[in-house]
């Protein structure tokens, strides 16, 4: 049984279709990159996934468990991360209190187990955010702001994470520090990823497999050497003649 399951799900955002039938899965222990251009509707099925956007037909399921209309913030409890795109850190709050605000859907029992555990962590695994522990968030650079954000996902023990352009805005060489961290998630600590990704060779290059969105529907899938390796792929995404 997958993980992570979507099937034949339509979701609208007032009268107009932005995802068409998407059927997708993520076996656990997976990286899985989601790809397409912008407007595609990679965004929009990761709010699907995660309770921001509820699916007018088809099916969400975790572990088996329907979660298709639920709220997010219940989603959020059955252990499923989302990094947004564009960060969306407090800035006014604390590189601390951001972290501790990431353990918020942990029950308070949870929390208090579990609390230390996952910020040291984070810390090991964000050095510059122990650094800065006291620093506003809003005075993080670009790059430190987006390892805050994913810190303050891994807060809670999630099950899945699911990561909205974790590269966007970045510098080539924090890029490759952001997607290391996610292989180390992935590889040492067993963490399941949904990766949307602009950049689709970098994306490739650590996923397993990986969907192609176009227009709100899937219109290919494979491994992540089948994707490469395919001429149109290579010509649209990777950028490759």
């Amino acid at each position: 049984m997958a993980l992570l399951e979507l099937e034949n799900v339509d979701a609208f955002y007032g009268r107009v279709q932005a995802l068409h039938g998407v059927s997708m899965k993520v076996e656990e222990g997976e990286i899985v990159a989601l790809l397409g251009s912008n407007g595609a509707g990679k965004s929009t099925t990761l709010k699907t996934i995660s309770g921001l956007l509820r699916p007018q037909r088809g099916s969400v399921t975790l572990g088996g468990k329907s979660i298709g209309g639920l709220p997010a913030h219940a989603v959020a409890r059955l252990g499923v991360g989302h990094v947004p795109e564009g960060r969306r850190i407090f800035k006014s709050l604390t590189v601390l209190e951001n972290l501790k605000m990431g353990a918020y859907p942990c029950s308070p029992a949870q929390r208090a187990s579990a609390f230390k555990e996952n910020l040291d962590y984070v810390f090991d695994l964000f050095p510059r955010l122990k650094e800065r522990r006291n620093q506003r968030g809003g005075t993080l650079s670009g790059g430190e702001q987006q390892m805050l954000a994913i810190g303050r996902a891994l807060m809670m023990n999630p099950r899945i994470l699911l990561l909205d352009e974790p590269s966007m805005g970045l510098a080539p060489l924090l890029v490759d520090q952001i997607l290391d961290c996610i292989v180390e998630l992935n590889q040492k600590k067993g963490l399941t990823i949904l990766l949307v990704e602009q950049n689709a060779n970098q994306a490739l290059r650590i996923a397993s497999r990986g969907y192609i969105l176009q227009v709100g529907s899937i219109v290919l899938e494979g491994t992540a050497h089948e994707l490469r390796s395919d001429e149109n792929v290579r010509k649209t995404y990777l950028g490759e003649e």
